[in-house]
């Protein structure tokens, strides 16, 4: 499980920043209404995210939940209902990524879904009070609900560096933020394994990992 690092895609430009600024700066990209959403498992024999965009023929990508040190996924994981590691009980990894009906969605519980279901977190109620968490700061990575139920992949970092971004306190604050309220009136948000093992990939924006992913989200 890794939190602090990262790289760009080597064979992708870079975006221009030409005053580092300790302000957090987002990529971000509305996925509920693209046409196949797909979950590459990468825990056994992890390739790279490079290969398994390219594979995957992923228009848009994120990584998806934490993983222990046996590489197996940490908390509930289903994929093509097949169970590849059991539910736990956490106040951190307290919500899900889960898809029913070919719907995907965002949430806190999960009753007879058993097509595809992560368990990661902090899972935050934008319109509930917030839980105090750590105040270590790296590059998050979280999927986005908004009011309409439309679902968004983003990545928060600082542009300075790339290597680092907000804390999980900070992430609420974020979609506070009058920029951000612009784009949706988001309620709900799901956060993913960040730092090290995170990725993100659209046609113009896309940050690298430099510790394996357990597992890529994969829009078509």
């Amino acid at each position: 499980m890794a939190f602090l690092l990262s790289l760009f895609f080597p064979s992708i430009p870079t975006p221009a920043i030409t005053t580092p600024s300790p302000k957090p700066y987002y990529y971000y990209y509305q996925v509920n209404k693209l046409n196949k959403f797909i979950v590459v498992p990468n825990f056994n024999n992890p390739k790279d995210s490079v290969d398994l965009i390219k594979e995957n023929n992923c228009k848009y990508a994120i990584n998806g939940g934490l993983y222990q040190e046996n590489n197996k996924p940490l908390g509930l994981f289903i994929n093509d209902h097949k169970t590849i590691n059991k539910k736990i009980n956490s106040n951190i990894f307290n919500g899900y990524l889960f898809l029913n009906n070919n719907i995907l969605n965002i949430g806190q519980t999960i009753n007879n879904i058993s097509q595809f279901i992560m368990q990661t977190g902090p899972f935050f109620d934008l319109k509930s009070t917030s839980i105090n968490y750590n105040n270590k700061t790296a590059r998050r990575h979280v999927i986005a609900k908004d009011s309409a139920n439309n679902l968004y992949i983003f990545s928060i970092f600082t542009p300075d560096s790339f290597i680092s971004g907000p804390t999980l306190n900070q992430i609420p604050k974020f979609f506070q933020k009058p920029e951000i309220k612009k784009i949706a009136d988001f309620t709900q948000i799901l956060t993913l394994d960040g730092g090290s093992a995170s990725v993100f990939y659209s046609p113009t924006d896309s940050l690298h990992e430099s510790t394996f992913i357990g597992s890529l989200l994969c829009w078509r």
